[in-house]
């Protein structure tokens, strides 16, 4: 089935993620996760449907939110359909949709939002939105933008949607949730799972997306530690999602997730991730790899504790962490897996100064980054 959205995480971008956390569905084909906008500036980065090679381009909307964002991409054709930062919702002319303002996330939050086609319905997607904004937890709400509607193109011009009324409806399960949130594809290939987890606990949230629209909620509880949950990244071949603590000194974990019955089981925790820092979090993103055998962490750093990238063998968990950087940067932000297999990486190389972003990818065992000459205001990119 095609995948139109991918939700960005480089603070993180939160792209249209039918599989984001930027949760991948990852078919050959596949041009879903080609457009990325994130950040509180006009620069947005695009992908090249041919060849996947990334480049700039300068016509995203402001303001924005330097949080999580969400896309969504038409998988056939790397064509824009809207993107959003859990407050305001633009078409693919970078105009805010007809009702499409006053959605209620907290835009600078971990993941606050994330997009799910509507099962039966090509046309139709669900927002949902997060209003968590740490240490306190928050609630989940839900909006849907029907693309059949002309939003702001007049016939016979193509339609560019519109969000429908009624607005920010809340979901009576999701409430008291952590910053993370993603989506990720049914087993049937059909329905789709909302990932949430409750906030300073151990238990973990599935809430099904079908074509009833009734969202159940199956919650699986004493998992890890307590914590709350900033970012989750899914490995769709592992079936196992990786969660990064908001808390300081809190080690990430990874889960495994049955994505038929919507429950997890506890796999393991990656020990010496988190560190004990003073600010809200040590670690502030988390990815796997296309591969499934490393994931990466991004230690945003602060006064005394450097920021660094750390590379976790899955298959290897004995080996010690490895940093991928090549120098040591003020800080590191967001992780996004790309379209042409790479990580790309938010960070500061100073105090105020501009936010870049490099990427890197995995020759044998060292990891190595290249920058790019991409220059945003801080966000996350979207992702999983």
């Amino acid at each position: 089935m095609g995948n139109f959205f991918y939700n960005m995480n480089l603070k993180r971008i939160s792209l249209f993620l039918a599989s984001i956390t930027f949760s991948l569905i990852g078919e050959a084909q596949n041009l879903a996760q080609h457009n990325w906008y994130f950040g509180n500036s006009v620069n947005a980065i695009r992908f090249n449907r041919g060849t996947n090679k990334a480049f700039t381009v300068n016509n995203k909307a402001i303001p924005f939110g330097t949080g999580g964002s969400a896309v969504a991409t038409d998988p056939a054709n790397a064509d824009l359909l809207f993107y959003t930062d859990g407050v305001n919702v633009y078409n693919a002319n970078h105009v805010v949709m007809p009702n499409g303002s006053g959605l209620t996330a907290n835009s600078s939050s971990n993941q606050p939002v994330v997009i799910s086609p509507k099962p039966g319905d090509s046309t139709m997607f669900y927002i949902f939105t997060n209003t968590a904004s740490y240490p306190a937890g928050g609630s989940v709400s839900i909006d849907t933008v029907d693309m059949k509607l002309f939003g702001g193109s007049v016939f016979p011009t193509p339609a560019l949607g519109d969000v429908k009324n009624p607005k920010n409806g809340a979901i009576a399960a999701l409430t008291n949730r952590s910053e993370g949130m993603i989506i990720i594809p049914h087993a049937n290939g059909t329905d789709y799972w909302l990932i949430t987890q409750q906030n300073a606990s151990q238990s973990f949230a599935a809430t099904l997306i079908d074509k009833t629209r009734t969202f159940p909620t199956t919650v699986t509880s004493g998992l890890g530690v307590p914590m709350s949950a900033a970012n989750f990244s899914y490995n769709r071949k592992l079936k196992k999602v990786a969660v990064s603590a908001q808390d300081p000194n809190t080690d990430a974990i990874i889960l495994t997730f049955n994505d038929a019955a919507g429950t997890f089981a506890f796999d393991r925790y990656i020990y010496n991730t988190g560190t004990n820092t003073t600010t809200n979090q040590s670690i502030y993103d988390i990815q796997w790899d296309n591969a499934g055998q490393y994931l990466y962490i991004s230690r945003v750093g602060e006064t005394g504790i450097n920021a660094d990238v750390l590379q976790y063998d899955y298959l290897n968990p004995t080996n010690t962490l490895t940093s991928v950087l090549k120098a040591l940067e003020f800080r590191s932000w967001g992780l996004q897996l790309a379209p042409d297999s790479a990580i790309y990486h938010i960070y500061q190389t100073a105090s105020g100064g501009p936010f870049l972003v490099e990427k890197f990818t995995k020759t044998d065992t060292i990891a190595q980054f290249q920058t790019r000459l991409i220059i945003y205001s801080r966000g996350h990119l979207p992702g999983q």
